[in-house]
């Protein structure tokens, strides 16, 4: 059975100084929580606009509905004013710089997915130290060196796509994995050829895909 290990990154204080900086994050968090309980105004109001559906003989009722056009100028808004109210909160906090700070540090650790394994290759997620996005990597053999197959910081000059490996054939030459746009439920399926480091031409539809599933000559899958 494979070890499941998590790299240290370089440079890695002792934990002695790690439980010092938890403790800096705890003291600078106590005014943002002082803040949160003195008097705030109310948000913005949420229209309710009510659809009922019947399904089954029950109604349904869906006040929120609208919501879920994100382009529609109604969403927009609500969504600008949101953001308005918010940032008006956290700009009269103190410490946030510090707060920031401080998370950041305990973010940058090289952090690895569990394997998935065929044949003689290990397939993960990987997300190094000061990267933003996971990489998707195969290791052939145990000890083997870390190979990146696909990496997703070039789709998008904000890092706003990223990928999920999905499924792996059993002979390990095919690969499932999906590209997700912010924080979009839906992603692109894409089928990533191992040996030849590219993807297929297939096309799919932008969807849900809860479950891929090679057949066991790889010659194709169910979805």
């Amino acid at each position: 059975m494979m070890r499941v290990t998590t790299s240290k990154a370089q440079g890695e204080p002792a934990p002695e100084l790690e439980s010092r900086k938890f403790h800096r994050l705890v003291l600078a968090l106590i005014p943002i929580f002082v803040i949160a309980t003195t008097f705030i105004p109310a948000p913005p109001q949420t229209p309710r606009h009510e659809v009922r559906d019947v399904i089954h003989g029950v109604e349904i009722v869906d006040p929120y509905r609208w919501l879920e056009d994100q382009n529609s100028p109604q969403t927009r808004a609500w969504i600008e004013a949101q953001n308005e109210y918010t940032q008006m909160i956290l700009s009269q906090l103190e410490g946030r710089q510090e707060v920031e700070r401080l998370v950041s540090e305990f973010a940058r650790l090289e952090t690895y997915t569990v394997p998935l394994h065929r044949q003689d290759r290990y397939f993960f997620m990987k997300r190094k130290a000061n990267d933003e996005l996971n990489l998707i990597c195969m290791r052939l053999g145990f000890d083997g060196d870390d190979v990146i197959l696909i990496d997703p910081h070039p789709f998008s000059p904000d890092h706003s796509k990223n990928v999920n490996l999905m499924q792996v054939s059993d002979d390990g030459s095919l690969l499932a994995y999906g590209i997700r746009e912010g924080g979009e439920d839906e992603v692109v399926l894409k089928i990533f050829d191992v040996d030849n480091r590219k993807d297929l031409p297939d096309a799919f539809p932008k969807g849900r895909y809860s479950s891929i599933v090679f057949r066991s000559d790889a010659s194709g899958f169910y979805y």
